[in-house]
């Protein structure tokens, strides 16, 4: 016998031994599954082959399974699947709470979403059946409907209460937003307070241009001659003093019933022109401001009486106003000129505190710009032109995929 042999038939001996491999033996089967030959036999034609029913989509896999997720009650794999399958019940929430206002809009909504999920339960039995999987009991479909109802009705009471607390804060929102915008860039409070209570003027207002083309026109329609007519046909501007008997001498006239239509134009001119004047420093002017502005509201809606049209234009120019100081980059002074040492003090305070290792410190120097908060205000007014209906769909389907996952905490029976 050769001597290697003995190392062949002698597997423990040797230095190699430990590498060397035994026999592979019978490798365990599972058991036959029974129904493997019933769900062949039964399936329709086209069916998916299956070898138990009710076998989870992939249980295991990555991503979002749609179909696992709308056509069947299977568990659901993460909070994007719950998401997509309260879609229907959101949806028909959605369109329940159009139907109602207020406290009605509750039941309405419960309703609307019962009826969506009622329809997802009849695919997921259609396609039970083409699959060859097991039908969902009927007590669990009525309990599937009433938990996505209940969901809906549910979500549609807790936005009718946070809709009606924004509401009521909303006075005191608007007031410190524009109070945050005139110490941080500089934007006067009116205009400020203006724009957080209608967005939309940032979006829609003229240019300045197109604004006084407005009055002009406004000039031409009704014969009235402006305090530019004055100084082309008197060579120079009014003074200050006759500015001031132009607006008081008219304001007088109102409450005594005998003011003119041409007074009052030139009077409401005329305090625009002292207030640009109390803006600027004028000492008098800023100390007067008060009865000017009282006296300037007296004569603008006694010519609004005799012209209506007077208040589209003046709002027109307010309107164009804002727009402007919200299109600044840097911080703006009463005068309107670029604040330039606010900007160059925040840029060196973002500066410094991001040497010293506060980089978030930059994150403050937009707040400092009109441009950022018109930047704002623009994007809010565009999102309020959207449906209500299509912003809510997400808020839905998360009460809805909450539920949903609070009801298949264990495989649907």
């Amino acid at each position: 016998m050769p001597p290697w042999e003995k190392y062949k038939s002698a597997p423990g001996n040797g230095p190699w031994s430990k590498y060397a491999s035994t026999e592979p033996g019978p490798v365990d089967q599972p058991p036959a599954d029974p129904n493997f030959e019933v769900a062949q036999k039964t399936a329709p034609a086209g069916a998916y082959g299956m070898s138990a029913s009710n076998i989870p989509i992939a249980p295991d896999s990555p991503g979002v399974d749609v179909r696992r997720a709308l056509l069947t009650n299977e568990p659901t794999q993460g909070f994007s699947e719950s998401l997509i399958r309260s879609a229907p019940a959101a949806i028909g929430g959605a369109i329940g709470a159009t139907a109602g206002a207020g406290l009605g809009s509750v039941p309405l909504a419960g309703l609307g979403g019962a009826a969506g999920e009622s329809l997802r339960q009849s695919a997921v039995q259609g396609y039970a059946g083409m699959t060859g999987r097991a039908f969902t009991t009927p007590g669990q479909v009525i309990k599937n409907v009433a938990i996505e109802g209940a969901a809906q009705s549910v979500g549609q009471g807790i936005g009718l209460g946070a809709g009606a607390a924004a509401t009521a804060a909303r006075p005191y929102v608007n007031k410190l937003g524009a109070q945050v915008m005139r110490v941080g860039s500089g934007i006067p409070e009116k205009q400020g307070l203006a724009a957080m209570q209608n967005p939309s003027m940032l979006l829609d207002a003229p240019s300045k241009e197109v604004a006084a083309e407005g009055y002009k026109a406004f000039e031409r329609y009704t014969g009235l001659s402006g305090l530019d007519d004055i100084v082309r046909t008197r060579g120079k501007f009014p003074t200050e003093s006759q500015l001031e008997d132009l607006l008081f001498d008219a304001a007088t006239k109102v409450s005594q019933k005998r003011a003119d239509p041409q007074e009052l134009y030139l009077a409401s001119q005329a305090a625009s022109n002292l207030k640009q004047m109390a803006k600027l420093g004028n000492p008098r002017y800023a100390t007067l401001e008060k009865a000017i502005n009282e006296a300037k509201a007296t004569v603008d809606d006694a010519l609004q009486q005799v012209y209506p049209e007077y208040a589209n234009l003046r709002s027109d120019y307010f309107g164009a106003k804002t727009r402007e100081a919200f299109g600044n980059i840097l911080p703006q002074n009463k005068n309107t000129s670029p604040n330039v040492l606010r900007a160059v003090t925040a840029a060196t305070t973002a500066a410094a505190g991001t040497i010293a290792g506060s980089p978030a410190a930059m994150a403050a120097l937009p707040l400092i710009s009109p441009a950022f908060y018109g930047t704002v205000l623009r994007g809010a007014a565009l999102a309020g032109k959207i449906p209500a209906g299509t912003y809510q769909l997400p808020a839905r389907s998360s009460a809805g995929a909450l539920a949903e996952a609070y009801m298949r905490q264990r495989p649907a029976q």
